[in-house]
């Protein structure tokens, strides 16, 4: 089996935030992504995490490494909606373990942050929509200044208690169902 340019880069990241997680002393789980450990409810319903950390006075919460360039001259990331949106719900609904994303600058070598964000958050903040020329997925931009940039443990605690205590309580699942209401009602407009 040969592992594609994705697939390596995805590699990259996760040994990059393993690495982070180690010099940070922060608990964790790495899971394994080959095929043959996961159920085949993973592969279609739902997310499959990259980790899962453990932090104190939180619990557990589950990572998704996504190592990428920036869009937009260098001022947002981007995240497929139907490949990531639907089963980050599945996740956390099933779960009830919050997934955030960390993402690493692919770009910026030397940038040593990361940059993490919950799906409820990319809801929230992302910008636009834009369509891959490709295939024809579509993907939210999410600006970089909406993220919670992350260097030490320190600042990983703060802002996932911060999003607890804050946004927390807000259901995922149903800001999904809003977001799809109005595109579709958007595309009957149109």
């Amino acid at each position: 089996m040969s592992i594609n340019n994705y697939d390596k880069e995805g590699r990259a990241g996760e040994e990059a935030f393993r690495d982070w997680l180690d010099k940070e002393k922060i608990g964790y789980l790495y899971i394994d992504q080959t095929p043959a450990f996961f159920s085949p409810t993973f592969k279609d319903k739902l997310k499959r995490p990259d980790f899962l950390l453990l932090i104190p006075n939180i619990g557990f919460i589950a990572i998704d490494v996504k190592h990428y360039s920036t869009y937009d001259n260098k001022k947002s990331f981007t995240l497929n909606i139907d490949t990531e949106l639907d089963k980050a719900v599945g996740l956390e609904n099933i779960s009830r373990t919050p997934l955030w994303y960390a993402y690493k600058k692919q770009d910026d070598p030397l940038d040593k942050s990361w940059y993490l964000i919950n799906p409820l958050n990319i809801l929230k903040q992302y910008t636009k929509i834009d369509t891959n020329k490709d295939d024809g997925s579509e993907y939210f931009v999410i600006p970089l200044d909406k993220f919670k940039k992350v260097i030490k443990e320190e600042d990983l605690s703060r802002s996932l208690l911060s999003f607890k205590q804050n946004d927390g309580e807000t259901n995922l699942k149903k800001a999904v169902e809003d977001f799809r209401r109005e595109q579709l009602q958007e595309e009957l407009i149109a």
